[in-house]
């Protein structure tokens, strides 16, 4: 490996993981907080050369604390290191194109937050008609493991608590 490799080495033209590792390496220590071009410019190459490590490692599990090493990356706080992989695996989506060309991002983190909120498939639906919500309710009963009669007893008292002006029925329906 050569110890030439400076910031003003062009990361495309390096060809080893070790001299991308190198040059990463060297970018952090350079690195402002404030600066928007740190997730193409520092995160996305760093997740790609994760990606490769992790490729490379066989099982894909795990990268060897000794091959980060070699690559001088393992002084990379590895939360940041794990955000930059996640970054790069999700880069061709569409809302995540979408969210990186709105500019209104300067950390990894909070973009890929805003990335899983967006793209969150598991959004409970929105109870809108009385048949939806006894659904719900049966589906809940059956995974807490509650009888009708113990819900006919809470409905029960919970409508005896209600004020008298409230109309129950049309409550119920």
């Amino acid at each position: 490996m050569s110890n030439q490799i400076t910031l003003k080495s062009d990361f495309g033209s390096l060809n080893t993981l070790e001299s991308k590792g190198k040059w990463l390496g060297l970018r952090f220590r350079q690195i402002q907080r404030t600066d928007r071009k740190v997730i193409t410019d520092f995160d996305l190459p760093l997740g790609q050369l994760q990606m490769a490590l992790r490729a490379e490692s066989g099982d894909g599990k795990q990268i060897s604390r000794s091959r980060l090493r070699d690559c001088e990356i393992d002084k990379i706080d590895r939360r940041r290191r794990h955000d930059a992989e996640e970054l790069a695996r999700n880069w061709s989506h569409p809302v995540m194109q979408e969210l990186v060309a709105s500019k209104r991002f300067s950390a990894t983190a909070t973009l890929l937050r805003e990335f899983k909120k967006l793209t969150a498939e598991d959004k409970a639906p929105v109870v809108k008609t009385a048949e939806q919500l006894v659904e719900e309710l049966f589906k809940g009963m059956d995974k807490f493991d509650i009888t009708p009669n113990a819900i006919q007893a809470a409905m029960i008292a919970k409508l005896a608590s209600l004020p008298d002006d409230v109309d129950t029925q049309r409550e119920a329906a």
